[in-house]
């Protein structure tokens, strides 16, 4: 009986981490800021990329502020497609995902212009429907 209370837990717990903007709409993008934590030189070049954009980008967690969306990327392999480079923009109140980017690894090249094709390819989902 105790593990099934854990697992309803877990079950609640990740229903409210995906539940939508309260108003049934998706924020944009814009009102966030986004957090880029990381100390290396991918993360340096996107964050100025996309603070040339128009972005308020935050490198470090700061409490109480603003709604704040973080950036996490990742590598995967598509057994047809190769590899791809991951982006997801998250909401750090909610965790629902509000934006995603995929682009083939190969196509990124170095930090500053992985940082321009990461830029050009979230800036064209802020344009898309």
């Amino acid at each position: 009986m105790r593990a099934g209370g854990s697992l309803a837990g877990l079950a609640l717990g990740a229903a409210l981490a995906c539940a939508p903007h309260p108003s049934g709409e998706p924020r944009p993008l814009r009102s966030y800021r986004l957090l880029i934590e990381g100390k290396d030189s991918l993360s340096d070049e996107l964050a100025r990329e996309l603070g040339t954009r128009g972005f308020a980008v935050e490198r470090h967690v700061v409490g109480g502020g603003p709604r704040v969306a973080a950036l996490i990327w990742f590598t995967f392999r598509d057994p047809e497609d190769g590899r791809f480079f991951g982006l997801r923009v998250a909401d750090t109140r909610t965790g629902a995902v509000v934006a995603a980017v995929s682009l083939p690894l190969d196509s990124l090249g170095a930090p500053p212009s992985a940082a321009r094709r990461l830029g050009d390819s979230l800036a064209a989902h802020l344009a898309a429907p």
